[in-house]
C-alpha cells in the first residue's frame, strides 16, 4: 500500500477509474454512489465523488483548519442498492506546503564608545597665603598726591 501525499493548504482531487461489473445487467435503477472516506480514531471525514466519463473523482478541499499533518487511512467506498464494496484503500499523508515570508529587518548600528575608570590617589591641595609684609606699601595706602593749581597774577 503506496502513501499518497496531498497539501493541507490547498485543495486536492483525486481521480479514480473504477470499474463496476454487473451493474448493467441487474434490476436496479439506483445510480451507484461513490465516495471517499478520510480519517483515523478520532476524525473520519466523508468526500462524496463525481462521475466523470470512465471514473471518478474526488475534490478534497482545503483541509488545514480541519485536520492537522500526519498520516489517514483512506477508502474508497461504492454502494449499490443494498450492496457495500471498498474497492481501494490506502493511507494519505498531510503535510503543510513550503511557504516563505521575508520581513526587513532594520539594525541601528551601535556606537563604538569605551569608557574605562581608574582609581585616583587625591592629593591634599597645598595652599600658600602671601601675607604683606610690614615692609610692603600697597597702593591704596599711599598717601594722595595734591594736585597744584596755578594761578597767574594779574
Amino acid at each position: 500500500m503506496d502513501t499518497m501525499k496531498l497539501s493541507l493548504d490547498r485543495e486536492n482531487t483525486i481521480h479514480f477509474d473504477v470499474q463496476i461489473e454487473g451493474y448493467s445487467n441487474s434490476p436496479s435503477t439506483s445510480k451507484p454512489q461513490v465516495r471517499m472516506l478520510l480519517g483515523n480514531t478520532r476524525l473520519s471525514v466523508c468526500l462524496p465523488a463525481v462521475k466523470e466519463n470512465d471514473g471518478y473523482s474526488v475534490t478534497i478541499p482545503e483541509m488545514k483548519n480541519v485536520l492537522e499533518v500526519g498520516d489517514y487511512e483512506a477508502k474508497m467506498e461504492v454502494i449499490i442498492d443494498n450492496k457495500f464494496f471498498v474497492p481501494w484503500e490506502s493511507v494519505v499523508a498531510f503535510d503543510k506546503e513550503v511557504k516563505v515570508e521575508a520581513a526587513p529587518v532594520v539594525r541601528q548600528p551601535k556606537p563604538s564608545v569605551t569608557v574605562t575608570a581608574s582609581t585616583v590617589k587625591k592629593k591634599t591641595p597645598i595652599v600658600k597665603e602671601d601675607k604683606p609684609s610690614k615692609g610692603l606699601v600697597f597702593i591704596n595706602d599711599l598717601p594722595k598726591k595734591k594736585k597744584r593749581i596755578n594761578k597767574k597774577r594779574s
